[in-house]
């Protein structure tokens, strides 16, 4: 029993080299296997990175929220990585190339500040960067009335009308007629721009300003000179020129689509036929035994009757 155990022990010490022998050489492959695909997969994906690494340009952002009419300075600027594969039609691709220069549009923060929204250099600042080529701006008096109760701001687009007395004919009735139609507003009082949350309350102001061409600058002067002018208030998405003829005080009493009948003329006094009555023993025509007085106060209207007294 001791010798086969004895010789046993032989074949299975040489049984178990073999199998870590074995199990090294297994070991060894898998990590040269695991080391060359890692290799491989590592090499595979830094080649296809490079390869496909987007180009990128420098463009500029509003670093915070510019109000319209702002001189920019470099703290409103802020430079980033923009891939060139995403168009950006007139971005300002240079930080120098915006600072000094007025915006003619608000911009909030992380907008791409393009070209189109500065005024030229040499245009001024302020309001006077504002003003196109070829266009001017003309201050006019407002009031609750003119100004459609201070609900007019900047940004708006107004209808002008003027009330005037033409000198001739001598007889000639005032007229009220639409001289100039979709006049952007620049601004109310100091007001250059309105904030969205501030856009339905009103600016109590007396004077507004408003964009114009030479021609029409010299009719609004002359409008307000010799007559006074109205401001009607008009929707930014209604572009289109309404074609008026003015109005008289006697087309406002005429009925609709005619002229009134006892209208011949300025200072015409109205008249009206009275049926007359046949005399007879049976019709007489009595005084009324009460006389109506009425009485309009503000938004009030009264009645009063007085007794009718017969002459002695």
């Amino acid at each position: 029993m001791d010798d086969l155990k004895l010789g046993g022990r032989p074949r299975r010490d040489a049984e178990t080299r073999r199998f870590g022998a074995r199990a090294f050489v297994f070991w060894v492959l898998a990590l040269a296997a695991g080391g060359a695909a890692a290799y491989l997969i590592h090499s595979y994906v830094k080649d296809n990175v490079t390869m496909g690494a987007p180009v990128v340009t420098k463009v500029a952002l509003a670093a915070v929220d510019l109000e319209l009419a702002t001189t920019l300075q470099l703290e409103h600027v802020r430079m980033v990585d923009w891939p060139e594969s995403v168009p950006a039609p007139n971005a300002v691709h240079n930080a120098n190339d915006a600072v000094g220069r007025v915006l003619t549009a608000k911009a909030v923060k992380g907008q791409i500040l393009l070209e189109t929204m500065f005024a030229p250099r040499d245009s001024g600042k302020g309001l006077a960067a504002l003003i196109p080529p070829t266009m001017r701006a003309v201050a006019v008096r407002v009031d609750d009335v003119v100004g459609v109760a201070g609900f007019i701001h900047p940004e708006d687009r107004v209808d002008v009308i003027v009330t005037i007395r033409p000198t001739k004919p001598d007889n000639a009735e005032p007229t009220s007629k639409v001289i100039l139609q979709n006049v952007e507003v620049l601004t109310v009082g100091k007001e250059i721009e309105t904030k969205d949350n501030t856009r339905n309350k009103p600016i109590p102001v007396t004077v507004a300003t408003l964009l114009v061409t030479p021609e029409n600058s010299e009719k609004l002067a002359l409008a307000a000179n010799q007559g006074k002018i109205l401001l009607t208030l008009r929707s930014r998405a209604d572009d289109r020129v309404a074609a008026t003829s003015g109005v008289v005080p006697s087309m406002l009493l005429a009925p609709e689509g005619g002229r009134p009948a006892f209208a011949e003329g300025y200072g015409s006094r109205r008249t009206r036929s009275v049926p007359s009555v046949a005399a007879s023993p049976a019709a007489e025509i009595k005084p009324p035994d009460k006389q109506v007085v009425e009485i309009l106060r503000g938004d009030r209207f009264e009645q009063r009757k007085f007794e009718v007294k017969e002459a002695q």
